[in-house]
């Protein structure tokens, strides 16, 4: 717990205690109590009843497309449960679209689940992985928030991440809610100085999203401040091995690669060839020429962008506005993770605009900061709760739609 905002005392902290935190004695064992909390059983039973609603959205949204028990996935769910089953397979013709272009977190993820859970609905498994991470970010909003900022912050981030835009990707078998389960725990553990859990974690969610990059980036700057800024003492075997967890997943799976097909840069190769395909329809483009090319094509009444695709680009440009705005909002690794993961992604070679909405809504600091902006000023719960309300009802529209499209094999994100 540093800075300023370390020391504020949550709201649910008793009367009596926060007088005994006007004196400095008082602070700093208040400080060390808060500092060791977990949630209670309410705020459990409160990430359960909010699993339990987003899972209920899902199914019903699907069960208006699609016989419930029927189309276990679609699009690239279709990949990461053929790895699960099949493993890896490479066709020799590096330019043919293959599930080696796909990172093995989900399909281990998948395949566990498969493994774990008797019977052969693989739709069954599939949406009970996403439930469980669902419930592990939520229930990690509390661990990350009610030590700096208080529970409401917690309640109000879960709230408007489980209920947000494309929550249908929970359930789905795809990566993005694996990356954001990464990426709050992550967050947890360098808050609680669990330095070593922070570096295994954002090691394994690098074989998830590239994206995590940015989260090995915020470890590792972690570790050279426990050696004081000064690097050679990153050679003392405790900081060598924290360093070396951060690389060794993404290491083990390009040995693994290099023995099995001879190529440790495969997946980079492979997933070229898929950039190489879409170039020619515009869909992988750079971030900043992306953001461009949709407000143009919005200006223009371009017939390259749906109406659908138009809605949803907004939406999405219009939360990353907004919690940009509000950043301060937050504590500060949070806010500026989020800026991080910006930069990251307009500096990288190419990005998929055909996704830029289901890639900018699973970066789950944007969630962080609301809830610490709707937390921040003073007022009942309850009427901030209801000034959420038209974002929440938009947001499970649009999550409906977006299901049913979906199990209809059209374009979602």
């Amino acid at each position: 717990m540093r800075g300023a905002s370390a020391w504020r005392i949550p709201d649910d902290v008793p009367g009596e205690m926060r007088r005994i935190s006007q004196g400095t004695h008082g602070i700093a064992s208040i400080a060390s109590r808060i500092e060791h909390t977990v949630p209670d059983k309410r705020d459990v039973l409160f990430c359960v009843a909010l699993t339990i609603a987003a899972c209920a959205i899902f199914l019903i949204a699907k069960s208006w497309s699609v016989p419930l028990w029927k189309d276990v996935v679609a699009f690239d769910g279709k990949y990461y449960l053929d790895i699960a089953e099949h493993g890896y397979r490479f066709s020799d013709d590096i330019q043919e679209r293959q599930n080696i272009s796909f990172l093995p977190l989900a399909p281990a993820a998948i395949a566990a689940v498969r493994w774990m859970l008797p019977g052969h609905n693989d739709f069954l498994k599939i949406f009970f992985l996403g439930a469980v991470s669902l419930f592990g970010i939520l229930f990690g909003f509390f661990m990350l928030l009610q030590d700096c900022v208080g529970k409401q912050a917690a309640r109000l981030t879960a709230l408007v991440w489980a209920l947000g835009p494309l929550a249908l990707y929970h359930f789905v078998g795809y990566t993005e809610p694996l990356f954001a389960l990464g990426t709050v725990w992550c967050l947890v553990a360098l808050r609680r100085d669990w330095l070593w859990t922070a570096s295994l974690v954002a090691g394994i969610s690098m074989l998830g999203r590239p994206q995590a990059a940015v989260l090995v980036l915020f470890v590792g700057i972690e570790v050279l401040r426990r050696a004081e800024w000064r690097p050679w003492r990153l050679l003392e075997v405790r900081s060598m091995l924290k360093l070396a967890l951060l690389a060794l997943p993404l290491m083990a799976f390009a040995s693994w690669m290099a023995l099995a097909f001879h190529d440790s840069a495969l997946y980079v190769n492979s997933g070229a060839a898929w950039r190489n395909y879409y170039s020619s329809i515009g869909a992988y483009l750079p971030f900043l020429r992306g953001v461009g090319y949709f407000l143009q094509g919005v200006s223009a009444e371009s017939a390259s962008l749906t109406d659908w695709k138009v809605m949803l680009g907004t939406v999405s440009l219009a939360i990353a506005a907004l919690a940009l705005a509000l950043c301060s909002a937050a504590p500060r690794r949070e806010r500026w993770m989020y800026v991080a993961f910006f930069v990251f992604l307009m500096v990288i070679e190419s990005f998929d605009l055909n996704n830029f909405s289901r890639h900018t809504l699973y970066l789950a600091p944007w969630s962080i900061i609301l809830g610490c902006a709707l937390a921040k000023p003073s007022g009942q719960e309850w009427r901030k709760w209801l000034a959420v309300m038209p974002f929440l009802a938009l947001s499970i529209l649009i999550n409906v739609i977006a299901i049913m499209r979906f199990y209809r094999w059209e374009w979602v994100s």
